[in-house]
């Protein structure tokens, strides 16, 4: 199979000139991660969440003002529409990519491939393995004291999407934040001409999701790849019998299983 069987085609696209708030906005509504950049619809570069997230850190709010070219990939890695499925999986493995842009011979921009597809593409597949031998330590912060800059600079310094608010002894989950959660947040302070840094000083659990969905560290891979699959998530917390937080795992950590056991 090629990848372009399973990819989004003409896929949503801002230009390298766009003011980075705008483009904001369009993954705050699409839920999305990342956007091409393209001129003539040519691809010259990828922005995602994550270069939002490092783009706030380092100029705060006002990042937001400036064009989307400061803060992309240029010249990012792209496969075209003949590459097998395998292969296709294998550069996001071995380059931890989220998404991977799929081009024609001119580079022009024809589709995109995301470790979501490729979860509800090999769900089927996935070897029936034990979670524990999977899971990945989480990244945390205080659910009482950490603030939405705090979580930003951890989920940066860490290149993780998901920040796992805890207890002061780390041992109980009380909520989660998502680069998509952050977004949200910062495109409706965007809409709202409110783009001073005090809006980062905001407590986080006041945007976190509280009502939260985990799974048994005693299951099987199989079975908290269809819980991903199901509910549309990017990663998922793991806890022991106890209820206590022993871990996370993701898509990330499922295109790893993919690329390491060859399932594609």
């Amino acid at each position: 199979m090629d990848v372009f069987a399973i990819a989004t085609q003409k896929p949503v696209t801002c230009k390298p000139n766009e003011i980075l708030g705008n483009a904001v906005l369009i993954m705050a509504e699409k839920k999305f991660r990342r956007l091409p950049v393209v001129i003539d619809e040519q691809l010259v570069g990828i922005i995602t969440a994550n270069d939002t997230l490092k783009a706030l850190e380092d100029e705060g709010m006002q990042a937001l003002t400036k064009e989307v070219s400061d803060f992309m990939v240029h010249d990012p890695i792209a496969v075209n529409r003949t590459t097998s499925l395998g292969e296709a999986t294998q550069i996001m493995f071995e380059h931890e990519f989220g998404g991977l842009p799929i081009v024609d011979d001119d580079f022009i921009l024809v589709g995109i491939i995301t470790e979501r597809d490729l979860v509800k593409e090999f769900v089927e597949s996935i070897i029936d393995a034990n979670l524990s031998d999977f899971v990945a330590q989480p990244v945390t912060a205080s659910f009482t004291k950490s603030k939405i800059k705090t979580v930003i600079k951890r989920m940066t310094k860490n290149k993780t999407s998901r920040v796992l608010l805890t207890s002061s002894s780390k041992s109980k989950l009380k909520g989660i934040i998502s680069s998509s959660d952050i977004l949200s947040y910062v495109a409706d302070k965007y809409i709202r001409e409110h783009i001073d840094d005090q809006e980062l000083e905001l407590p986080a659990k006041e945007i976190a999701a509280t009502n939260l969905i985990t799974v048994n560290i005693n299951s099987s891979v199989k079975e908290v790849a269809d819980v991903l699959s199901k509910h549309n998530f990017g990663g998922v917390p793991v806890v022991d019998d106890n209820g206590d937080l022993v871990g996370i795992f993701s898509e990330r950590d499922l295109l790893h299983i993919i690329g390491m056991y060859g399932l594609f």
